[in-house]
């Protein structure tokens, strides 16, 4: 598995002091990165199990029809997505990532920053499911 083959933007993934990841999971982070960038492909998600959950504060979706819908829906929401910052705080199962993500609602032009805690949670198969708990709104 490479970030070329996966199309995956985010290369730079940043963990805490002493963090390390494997290969494996900088491509992981990196895929869940460029998905909440409203950056997604078919390649990254094909790196979730089907039966996979992605969920956040507004909604639970899953299975491959409910998440990708989320994932592709950011594009349809928000004419701008920017990535603030990011640190992978645990590299253990789940991952967890500190996320401040600036959003800017479409037609509207309503800008909102978001502070978000992700986990990602694995199995032997791929991503079991990613959870979103936005913590704070700027």
């Amino acid at each position: 598995m490479s970030t070329s083959n996966l199309n995956i933007e985010t290369t730079n993934v940043q963990t805490a002091l002493g963090g390390f990841l494997s290969s494996q999971q900088k491509i992981i982070v990196g895929s869940v990165l460029d998905l909440f960038a409203g950056r997604p492909s078919l390649q990254k998600l094909a790196l979730w199990r089907d039966d996979a959950t992605f969920t956040d504060p507004l909604t639970i979706a899953t299975s491959r029809d409910r998440y990708t819908a989320q994932w592709y829906g950011l594009q349809q929401a928000f004419s701008e997505i920017e990535r603030l910052s990011h640190q992978v705080t645990d590299a253990g199962n789940p991952i967890h990532i500190d996320l401040k993500t600036r959003y800017v609602v479409k037609g509207v032009g309503k800008e909102q920053t978001i502070s978000s805690k992700v986990m990602i949670h694995l199995d032997e198969q791929g991503y079991k499911s990613t959870k979103d708990d936005k913590c704070a709104k700027e």
